[in-house]
């Protein structure tokens, strides 16, 4: 069940990959359809009114998710909570810009994501820092999985970087740092700082900046050279722009938000089989000390702009890592592998819930 990404009244349901598919509307539009519109939650609630589920995971708890799956639960279903990113005091809401903005949502955020996780069933996090967390609002360790965010490398396929580099119109020639999707203002600054750096020693490096937004961080890069910035793109360019790159960047800050949070960025950076220069943030360190996949760094500009240098320079190192990054993707974090975990647990929780309300025998 998700939210419709244009419909306002209505309900869609289609079938795809043995899956049905259940779009709700609302009556926000564009990035406000985050989880806060009443007329969702009713219509979500009235759809469920005639389905039996055995098994409810709401991705994340605000207001259009949790009611409905409580709606569900109490029906008879199994109630997991998945916790993706922290969002409340402390969290990712410290990074809003305007303090207004910040001040009234930082109270809200903070209830719906922790008021209803010691009700659930089971919980999952993505990362080390929310595990503790979900630990100190009492959950007990045999409800809470631990598992990150994955990618699909049957999908992304590293191809020629000068091939790729012509069908985007990029210069052929060069070396290419590339970085992925949106960022914090603080990392923003960090990443601006880093990349000086590095052009004091190799002025002629590329930075490919790929889903950048908003436009007022984009602003600080713009007017440097060898700077190329792509805004939203379709799916089918992500091979291309992973292709063109020769390493990828996650400049962090060491922050509440960014240590609860797992970059996802990171799963396309590895499937792409590109080395990777990273933070010491969230759960890296324990990662890069199992596998060679990049250099770790402080989050200071120096020493991570000193890594990138040192892989720029080797491209046996690079290639090496680039490797590793490939394999790590395939053999940890490919989606068929965390599937499987995720059933095991589904499964491990249903057997300690009574079935007395379901009616299905297997998992829906």
């Amino acid at each position: 069940m998700v939210t419709s990404l244009h419909q306002r009244h209505g309900i869609k349901v289609s079938e795809f990959w043995g899956m049905r598919l259940v779009e709700t509307p609302d009556l926000f539009a564009g990035p406000l359809r985050s989880g806060w519109d009443p007329w969702n939650v009713l219509n979500r609630i009235a759809w469920l009114r005639n389905q039996q589920f055995d098994l409810i995971h709401a991705f994340e708890s605000r207001p259009v998710v949790i009611y409905p799956a409580l709606f569900a639960s109490r029906r008879g279903a199994v109630c997991l909570i998945d916790w993706a990113d922290w969002f409340g005091k402390g969290g990712s809401v410290e990074q809003r810009p305007n303090p207004i903005v910040r001040f009234c949502l930082r109270p809200i955020e903070t209830f719906f994501e922790e008021h209803f996780r010691p009700k659930a069933h089971a919980n999952t996090v993505i990362c080390s820092t929310l595990y503790k967390k979900a630990c100190e609002l009492g959950i007990h360790p045999v409800q809470l999985l631990l598992v990150p965010d994955g990618g699909d490398p049957e999908a992304i396929q590293a191809g020629d970087p000068i091939a790729a580099r012509q069908r985007l119109g990029l210069p052929v020639n060069g070396m290419y740092i590339g970085y992925l999707g949106a960022i914090f203002d603080q990392d923003a600054d960090f990443m601006l700082k880093a990349l000086q750096i590095v052009r004091q020693s190799v002025p002629e490096v590329h930075f490919l900046w790929v889903g950048a937004r908003p436009q007022k961080l984009t602003r600080k890069f713009e007017g440097m050279p060898n700077v190329h910035i792509f805004g939203r793109f379709s799916q089918d360019k992500m091979n291309d722009f992973l292709s063109a790159m020769d390493l990828g960047w996650l400049p962090l800050r060491n922050s509440p938000a960014n240590n609860g949070r797992w970059p996802s960025k990171l799963n396309e950076y590895m499937c792409a089989g590109r080395p990777i220069i990273a933070t010491n943030v969230s759960d890296l360190a324990e990662l890069f000390e199992r596998r060679r996949i990049g250099l770790l760094s402080k989050d200071q500009p120096e020493p991570f702009a000193k890594n990138t240098l040192d892989l720029l320079t080797n491209p046996v190192l690079r290639q090496s890592m680039g490797f590793e990054a490939r394999k790590t993707a395939e053999e940890e974090f490919s989606w068929e592998a965390l599937a499987g975990r995720m059933e095991e647990f589904y499964l491990l929780i249903m057997k300690q819930i009574p079935n007395k309300y379901r009616v299905n025998s297997g998992i829906v």
